[in-house]
This record gives C-alpha cells, structure tokens and sequence, in this order.
C-alpha cells in the first residue's frame, strides 16, 4: 500500500515486509519479461501501453525503497527471459588491466549494486531500444512507456552505493555513440582533416551522435 496509495489517501498503511517486497518485485519483473515487442512502427497505434508503464512504475518504486535488495530474483528472471549480457560482467571486464589500478582507489559498490546495474541494462537494451531483436521498434514504443523506462534507469542509478552504476551507464552510451558515429559522418558530411583529425574526430562523435 505505501507503494500504490496516493499520499492523501485515507487507506490505512502498512509498511510492506522484505518478503512482500521481493514477492512483488519478482511478479513484476516477470510480468514485464512477457511484454510482447512490435513488428513495425504501424503496430504502435493498436498496441496500448498501460500495463508496461504501470509495471515500470512500480518497479520505480520498488528500488527507491528497497533498492536492488528486493530485485536480485526478479533481474535474473529477465537477463534469462530476454538472453542479454549482464552489465556488470561487461563492466569487470573494462575493470581489467590498467583500469583495475584505478579501481582500486575508487569507493567499493554493495553486491546489490551488481543487480541495479544488471536491470538498467535490461531496461536500457531491451525495453528502451530494439537491441539484437528482429524487430526496429522497442518495447517502450511511446513517450510515455519510454519517460517510465528511463525513470526506472535513474532511479537504479541513483540507488547504486558506490559509482559503477554511473560508469556503466556512461560506457553504453559512449559505445552507442561510437556505433552511432560512421553512419552520420556518411549521412550529414561531417568528416575530419588536417593534424588535429584526432581530436575532431572525438568531438564528432559526441557532438553528432544524436543523443
């Protein structure tokens, strides 16, 4: 009820127990493991969104008050439905050879930041863009399914204890934008010349990335 109940709501509140919590937090996430994806942008418009956009906020809501303690079951429940690469695997290994001088001076993350990490790269590639699926339309296909999906992706990273839920998230993008790069130098004409290509170059891909 504290999840769900408006704050001027005259139901009697019950602060939910830890197992309440990761009960709902497991439904949730299968529930949202079973969200159909579309063929085409054309099926938009007979596709309503509301069961997605009330699942993601309740899962909002769920890591702003349990954190990634109630999901450990649930984020496994999606990276085994959906067969994507957990984001803190790929965030070790960056954290590999010289950058693991530099991981030792930063504030060491609880386990269960693992496991907030690992969801925003569910929401991230699954539910925010189509990622390796056939289709070209995601999950998340209108602007109210995609402001729920990016709010679930803050409030993991902002949940997360020390700062490799920043790291990770700024690293999908920079990959994004790096993917992103080629074709719009060969689509809008920005290129590079002269001795400073290099530091051009960086520029371009962040300033005509799209994001």
């Amino acid at each position: 009820q504290d999840l769900v109940a408006p704050e001027t709501s005259n139901v009697r509140r019950k602060k939910p127990s830890k197992q309440e919590l990761n009960n709902l937090a497991t439904m949730v996430c299968k529930k949202l493991a079973s969200c159909p994806r579309l063929n085409s942008e054309s099926s938009q418009v007979d596709c309503p969104t509301g069961v997605l956009c009330g699942c993601l906020a309740l899962l909002r809501a769920i890591i702003e008050t349990a954190g990634g303690t109630a999901l450990r079951e649930g984020t496994s429940i999606l990276i085994q439905e959906l067969k994507i690469q957990r984001w803190s695997e790929a965030l070790e290994s960056q954290n590999k050879g010289m950058l693991s001088l530099v991981s030792q001076f930063r504030a060491k993350g609880k386990p269960e930041d693992s496991v907030l990490i690992d969801l925003m790269g569910v929401i991230f590639d699954v539910f925010l863009s189509p990622g390796d699926s056939t289709s070209d339309v995601a999950i998340c296909c209108d602007k109210e399914s995609r402001q729920r999906g990016f709010d679930v992706v803050g409030a993991s990273t902002r949940a997360c204890v020390g700062p490799d839920g920043y790291v990770a998230l700024v690293s999908r993008i920079n990959g994004l934008m790096s993917s992103a790069a080629p074709f719009l130098k060969h689509r809008w004409g920005h290129g590079t010349s002269g001795a400073d290509g290099h530091s051009r170059h960086g520029r371009n891909v962040s300033k005509y990335s799209g994001l």
